[in-house]
């Protein structure tokens, strides 16, 4: 074969496989461009999701502060009313916390601010942890006939392990302060309280996401639904005609 017919024939052959390339690479591209577009949209919705997962920690972490100083309050109130009734010193239970905490030698002066704050604190630090089981464990939280249960056994549990367990080993002075039945009553008491309290702060919360909906109705895509009329709930304000946007 002639060299220029051998060079005429590799050229021929090369433009064929580039033609047969071609569509390939087109392909290539337009999945390329795909990806970016959806992929973008992606992160974005990952990013939205992460921003609500950390509102959602925040909200709970206040709604167990607020429900920790509610259940710590109704505590010291308890306490303050068996004192009374029974001719007692209140301040000689601030002393026992302080002294169960081991804060007597460090703060001997003032025994008794150091151990309503001390009890506050654990307070706090419980209604947290109580926030948090009861956001794991209910899928409504709402439900008030489950939340009140779960919050008093919690607290008789943790009575419990502090009067047999804990106690008589760091402070078995305190055991004896006042009679079971007077230290149960006041973590039912915690119990109940920290309930409300978290009760009445979730159906707020519920209640302002009800009106953000109502507030933006949602998009409702043209392929999937032909447009309707929604009905009215009680949670939305009533109006004269409601429809849903329509995107096509």
């Amino acid at each position: 074969m002639p060299l220029a017919d051998a060079g005429r024939v590799i050229v021929v052959t090369f433009r064929n496989l580039r033609q047969r390339q071609s569509p390939r690479a087109a392909t290539v591209e337009e999945n390329k461009a795909m990806i970016s577009q959806y992929g973008g949209k992606s992160l974005k919705t990952f990013e939205e999701l992460g921003d609500i997962e950390s509102k959602t920690v925040l909200e709970t972490t206040r709604h167990g502060v607020v429900a920790g100083i509610a259940g710590g309050l109704a505590e010291i109130a308890w306490v303050t009313l068996y004192a009374g009734a029974t001719s007692a010193d209140p301040a000689t239970f601030a002393r026992g916390v302080t002294t169960a905490a081991g804060l007597s030698a460090l703060f001997p002066a003032a025994p008794v601010a150091v151990g309503v704050t001390v009890h506050m604190a654990l307070a706090v630090t419980l209604g947290i942890a109580l926030s948090f089981g009861w956001r794991t464990l209910s899928s409504d939280r709402l439900d008030t006939a489950g939340l009140f249960p779960f919050m008093l056994a919690a607290l008789v549990g943790v009575w419990a392990v502090n009067f047999f367990a804990v106690l008589p080993i760091i402070s078995p002075a305190f055991i004896h302060l006042a009679p079971y039945p007077v230290s149960l009553m006041s973590k039912v008491l915690f119990g109940l309280a920290a309930a409300e309290a978290l009760r009445r702060q979730d159906a707020s919360a519920l209640k302002a996401r009800l009106d953000k909906y109502c507030a933006n109705p949602v998009m409702i895509p043209a392929r999937l639904t032909p447009p309707q009329r929604l009905t009215e709930t009680r949670n939305c304000p009533p109006k004269s005609s409601r429809r849903p946007r329509v995107a096509v």
